[in-house]
């Protein structure tokens, strides 16, 4: 958990969360019911992790963070890179789901 200024909170979601989740509307049913049924199994099965941004307890953003890869063609030509071997892809932080509280959009939570 960290403490952000203004009382945000910012941490990973839990079990204890169940209640906040079915609380969250950011008006966006797929992404709703992904929150509410799927986050929890999600982590189970290392497919991905969700953070929230808490004030006073409340929900107000939440993203889903996933671990991937930018894969490179065999074909590719990296220009001004000098290396010994050309990787043959990169690790990467895929952000699979990202959502507001519907009634903080536009208040720059999720920036």
């Amino acid at each position: 958990m960290v403490i952000l200024s203004d009382g945000l909170e910012f941490r990973q979601i839990v079990l204890n969360d169940k209640e906040q989740l079915a609380a969250f509307d950011c008006n966006h049913h797929d992404t709703n019911e992904f929150f509410r049924k799927d986050v929890y199994q999600y982590h189970i099965e290392n497919i991905g992790v969700s953070f929230a941004l808490l004030k006073d307890g409340k929900i107000l953003t939440i993203v889903t963070l996933g671990m991937g890869a930018i894969r490179f063609p065999s074909n590719l030509v990296l220009e001004d890179i000098t290396v010994s071997e050309k990787p043959a892809q990169l690790p990467a932080l895929k952000i699979g789901r990202l959502a507001t509280q519907k009634n903080e959009l536009g208040k720059g939570y999720a920036k």
